[in-house]
């Protein structure tokens, strides 16, 4: 009777460990991947929108040509800004910090308000590149 009793004590310690010693780490991993996935998302979205500026331009033969009625900026110009963010919003830095295992209190609040910033500015360009889009779709067909 008492191997039995000593069992159970000695099962319930091992599931009150794995409980608060593994199940805490595992959230700790999924709370940093949520910051990993996120950065790669907004990279990709980042990418994404910078080829499709790229392929207007081309489409459109129109490097040296405003791209904003109401900003004087070419093509040209502006791929190389959005280029030059992208090159500094999603470094390989950032990539390797996202990706460590574990995340200074400091950090987590550097980049979120990093993700928040990064999302805003994607928000951005895509109303850039809907007007860019209706702005140049129309010269075309005009």
């Amino acid at each position: 009777m008492e191997s039995i009793t000593l069992a159970i004590i000695l099962l319930l310690v091992i599931v009150l460990v794995y409980i608060f010693f593994f199940r805490k780490s595992k959230e700790a991993r999924e709370k940093k991947s949520y910051y990993l996935k996120r950065f790669l998302r907004n990279k990709e979205q980042s990418l994404k929108h910078i080829h499709q500026v790229e392929a207007l331009a081309i489409e459109n033969n129109c490097w040296d040509k405003k791209t904003f009625t109401d900003k004087d900026v070419t093509f040209r110009d502006y791929l190389e800004l959005l280029k030059n963010k992208y090159d500094k919003d999603y470094s390989e830095i950032s990539y390797q910090v996202l990706k460590r295992n574990k995340l200074t209190q400091s950090q987590k609040q550097e980049y979120t308000k990093k993700l928040i910033e990064q999302s805003e500015d994607l928000y951005l360009m895509e109303v850039d590149l809907a007007t860019l889009n209706k702005n140049w779709r129309t010269t075309v067909t005009s």
